[in-house]
């Protein structure tokens, strides 16, 4: 999907895949729960604004409702 938005892609979609599997199992980040783990750092960073903006954040689930039940 990456490569059909954007022209390219920069790595794999396993690698991705692996991080998050980390990221959730790991022992080395149990106390991490509910950070933005930010992949281009490699490392916990404050997330978009947007992602805090409850605003934002209404608008979006309200179009994912209207887009799931097709209208």
């Amino acid at each position: 999907m990456v490569k059909e938005a954007y022209g390219q892609h920069w790595s794999p979609a396993d690698k991705g895949a692996n991080i998050l599997f980390n990221l959730a199992l790991s022992e080395e980040f149990k106390n991490d729960s509910g950070k933005y783990f930010d992949n281009d750092k490699g490392s916990f960073a404050m997330a978009h604004p947007d992602a805090t903006n409850q605003k934002k954040i209404n608008i979006l689930l309200n179009l994912t409702k209207e887009i799931i039940r097709g209208n």
